[in-house]
């Protein structure tokens, strides 16, 4: 199956790329324009801002900033290279202010059993709204451990959290389940039966066989209605 690359990543992610790649890029940019507050799409002050990787608060506090992904296509179009051609330069990876990273994201990303099996387990018993975290559950530790082993095989570094007032509980990275709503076109990991897409039953039986696995481990049973469980 066909990796998914940057370019095909949910719009609101943001992207924070290696030094001397960021330099490079934002040199080229300055370049074109002669100044970068010159840009008529993006707002000077973020461009001078991402360049440096950073901006200074009040506090004189340095505060990492990340790209935009349609801003960053933007600027790979005004300096003519491929979006994807980044990828290898690509540190970090994220949603909102507040969401967890993904640190060295092993791009393009590959869609593996395991990403379905990944899939599985947010429908079984995983969130992944817009509100609030994204969260895995199972009571079982070595569940919960091979699911985090599993989240960085597939994407990378991926940040996550526990919580020893809620210790069947692993907050992951928002980005993730993000990725694969839009890549499994899933609206909605809540529902109670979430829409079986032409992505995940046209895959091959063996990635379609751990999808169904990664269910079964965490409601105990797949019915045929549907996709109800439980």
């Amino acid at each position: 199956m066909k990796p998914i690359k940057l370019s095909q990543f949910p719009e609101d992610t943001y992207i924070f790329i290696k030094t001397n790649k960021r330099k490079e890029i934002f040199d080229k940019l300055e370049k074109k324009l002669k100044f970068l507050t010159r840009s008529k799409s993006i707002d000077s002050g973020a461009l001078y801002d991402w360049r440096l990787g950073f901006m200074i608060r009040k506090s004189n506090k340095k505060v990492k900033r990340y790209i935009p992904l349609p801003k960053l296509k933007i600027i790979c179009q005004e300096i003519n290279i491929d979006i994807d051609n980044l990828q290898p330069y690509i540190k970090e990876i994220k949603t909102s202010s507040r969401s967890g990273v993904i640190r060295d994201p092993k791009l393009p990303l590959k869609v593996t059993p395991n990403m379905f099996s990944l899939l599985g387990h947010f429908i079984g018993d995983g969130y992944g709204g817009e509100i609030g975290r994204s969260v895995y559950t199972n009571t079982s530790k070595e569940a919960r451990d091979n699911f985090i082993k599993k989240l960085r095989e597939v994407f990378g570094n991926v940040e996550y959290s526990t919580n020893q007032n809620h210790p069947n509980y692993v907050s992951v990275s928002k980005i993730v389940p993000k990725i694969l709503k839009k890549y499994f076109e899933i609206d909605d990991f809540r529902n109670g039966k979430p829409r079986i897409t032409e992505n995940i039953y046209k895959a091959p039986k063996k990635y379609i066989i751990e999808f169904v696995k990664a269910i079964i481990i965490d409601e105990g049973s797949v019915r045929d209605e549907g996709l109800e469980v439980g």
